[in-house]
């Protein structure tokens, strides 16, 4: 039998059926037939169109299409050969492949982007390929209609098994959790309904009285989460929130009735000393001690509140006078000074109280605590453990002190320093051998501020080292040059700040700076107070060691005013000893002085250290100086502290004086 072709006159496919004729072995002809396939066509149409949307594909042995699916219309108008478009990477994959002779599932295929099961087949005697596409969807969408239908059915069944039981559920279970239900929400809107014995089930019973126990748990909870949010956890008392509260009400009941209340800041006194040697334990304990003896001194209309750390605030309401006041921060500073034993550790502290009135001072509450918060430094600058009343010229040298630190900073700077130089006296030849080096500020709005007033900012601030860094490199010029115009020239004494002395690689800062200027090491005489010394001896000594390998002098300060002891004092690498001008001043009057100034003198002589004595100002201070021992003195009877210029002047004159001589 031949390939099939296409007959255009009657628009069908043929096929022709040829067999050759023998006669006793020989060729006598042949016979022939053309035999339509249209009825085969019509026949696989009609017996697999089951599921709708199906194609044929029919291939003979040779790999022409008869049948080309969807692409039928093409493969008969076409006279080109008909091949299946590359794209179709599934099908032609598929028709590489050799088929059964049974009809075979070959799975799912791909066709113009629809999903296909595929049934093949070869077709004998003809070896024909044929391939059966059935949608994938037609042939699942049966079986979703049986797995719906299921579905459906075993939800009837559920509901109808519910509907049965809820009756006995909703009367053994669903009533009593309702009532717990609305057991609960009564609790949550802060009722507390009677209790229940009997739940009808132990299960339910058990879960009742859990809820009960929760709810009271859940009180206390609360409770005590409100008392921490208005109280101080440590002291108990009341926190800064729960203080202006309290503040606002006593400042409202002051202005209706035309009363007074006062506000009491307390601090204590070296507190961070305590806490930072003895542990924050012993210092947590201590605080709540000292809450303690607060509270008990004050009425119940009265409040003590925790600000923060060691400070307390107390409010004290409708009072009659000023001194039932000052009565109430007396008491307070006497209960709070008293002994305390806390873990085997005997302590003492003292406070420092400042005071604000309502309305006097001021009937806004932040402010009322900020001028009490003022006047308790003040109390502090006085000495401590003493209380103090806000005034008006409080305040102003608070404010002035705020405008003096902002400048401060300015000051540095832009360098608004200058040195001032008082003469050193030798007392046996009535000749300067040296100077003092003093600095002062030349402000350029408010003129020269003093020391006194700059300098405890400058400690305070930190601006001390950059300040005192400049003192020294100006100084340390200034003898330079001095000490080659005026050969016995020998002393320029210059202050250290504690913070200078006490910072890391301040030795080697003084070494360098010696070789920079160029100045004899010999010449400079460093000035250090007893009290810096004293907050540690053995530091201090090793410093003062390190210096004086360099070269330099030390003088003692203010000798006789602070600790004294010749315990440190014969360990000191010290050359000289200043007499403190309080001694000086009542010397000639003062009997107990002038034991104290011989005392001094002698001590020094012994351990052969020179003795300066400052604030001479009168002739029989110096001559009474002279007859003790003392050999050198400084003082407004010799000369104020003037400027370079001035000093120069004096150094000039003495100079000439000299050579006239």
């Amino acid at each position: 039998m031949d390939s099939p072709l296409f007959d255009p006159v009657s628009g069908t496919w043929i096929v022709s059926a040829v067999h050759p004729l023998d006669i006793d072995g020989e060729w006598v002809g042949t016979l022939g037939q053309d035999v339509h396939l249209n009825m085969l066509f019509r026949l696989i149409n009609s017996a697999n169109d089951k599921f709708g949307g199906e194609q044929h594909i029919l291939r003979d042995r040779e790999g022409d299409f008869l049948l080309a699916g969807p692409w039928q219309k093409q493969l008969e108008t076409n006279t080109e050969p008909f091949a299946i478009a590359a794209e179709e990477t599934g099908l032609l994959a598929l028709l590489s492949q050799p088929f059964p002779n049974t009809a075979t599932l070959m799975g799912e295929v791909m066709l113009q982007g629809k999903s296909y099961q595929v049934i093949v087949v070869t077709l004998q005697p003809m070896q024909w390929s044929y391939l059966h596409l059935i949608p994938t969807e037609a042939i699942l969408k049966p079986l979703i209609e049986i797995v719906y239908f299921a579905a459906l059915f075993l939800i009837i069944i559920v509901v109808s098994i519910s509907i049965l039981i809820n009756g006995a559920v909703r009367k053994m279970i669903s009533r009593p959790i309702e009532r717990l239900v609305e057991r609960t929400r009564l609790f949550s809107i802060g009722l507390k309904p009677e209790p229940v014995s009997d739940w009808g089930s132990y299960e339910l019973t058990e879960l009742a009285q859990a809820l009960d126990v929760m709810n009271e748990d859940l009180d206390r909870e609360t409770n005590r989460l409100a008392f921490m949010a208005t109280h101080d956890e440590l002291t108990k008392l009341p926190n800064r929130s729960l203080l202006d509260d309290r503040l606002e009400q006593i400042i409202t009941y002051s202005r209706r009735n035309k009363t007074k209340a006062a506000v009491l800041f307390l601090d204590l006194d070296q507190f961070k000393t305590i806490n930072d040697s003895l542990g924050h334990s012993i210092g947590d304990k201590l605080l709540q001690q000292v809450a303690e003896r607060i509270a008990f001194q004050l009425r119940e209309e009265d409040t003590v509140a925790r600000f923060g750390g060691d400070e307390f605030v107390v409010l004290v309401s409708d009072f009659q006078h000023i001194q039932d006041v000052s009565n109430i921060a007396e008491k307070l500073l006497f209960v709070i000074r008293q002994p305390y034993m806390i873990d085997g550790y005997d302590l003492s502290v003292t406070s420092s109280i400042g005071i604000s009135i309502c309305p006097d001072d001021s009937s806004v509450a932040e402010t009322l605590i900020q001028n009490a918060d003022t006047a308790m430094y003040l109390s502090k600058n006085m000495g401590r453990n003493a209380f103090q009343f806000y005034t008006k010229a409080i305040h102003d040298k608070v404010v002035r002190k705020l405008q003096l630190e902002d400048a401060l900073r300015k000051a540095v700077e832009e360098q608004q320093f200058v040195l001032y130089y008082q003469p050193k006296v030798n007392l046996i030849s009535k000749q300067i051998c040296g100077m003092e080096a003093l600095i002062r500020w030349q402000h350029p709005d408010i003129g020269i501020v003093s020391p006194i007033e700059f300098i405890p900012l400058a400690e305070e601030t930190g601006l001390i080292i950059e300040i005192g860094e400049w003192v020294i490199a100006e100084a340390f010029g200034q003898m330079k040059e001095w000490s080659e115009t005026f050969s016995w020239l020998n002393d320029m004494a210059i202050n250290l700040s504690a913070r200078q002395f006490q910072q890391a690689g301040f030795v080697n800062y003084i070494e360098a700076m010696l070789k920079e200027t160029g100045v004899e090491s010999a010449n400079i005489d460093f000035e250090i107070t007893e009290s810096m010394i004293m907050n540690d001896v053995k530091a201090a000594i090793n410093v003062l060691a390190e210096l004086r390998q360099l070269g330099v002098s030390i003088s003692i300060d203010d000798f006789g005013t602070g600790y004294s002891s010749l315990s440190y004092l014969k360990h000191l690498p010290a050359d000289s000893l200043k007499v403190d001008r309080s001694f000086v001043r009542e010397l000639v009057h003062d009997r107990d002085d002038q034991a104290i100034t011989k005392s001094i003198i002698a001590l020094a002589d012994n351990l052969n250290l020179r003795v300066i004595a400052e604030g001479i100002e009168t002739s029989e201070q110096e001559e009474m100086l002279t007859a003790m021992g003392c050999e050198y003195a400084q003082g407004y009877y010799f000369s104020r502290p003037v400027p370079a210029a001035e000093m120069q002047q004096l150094l000039h004159r003495q100079q000439n004086a000299a050579d006239e001589t």
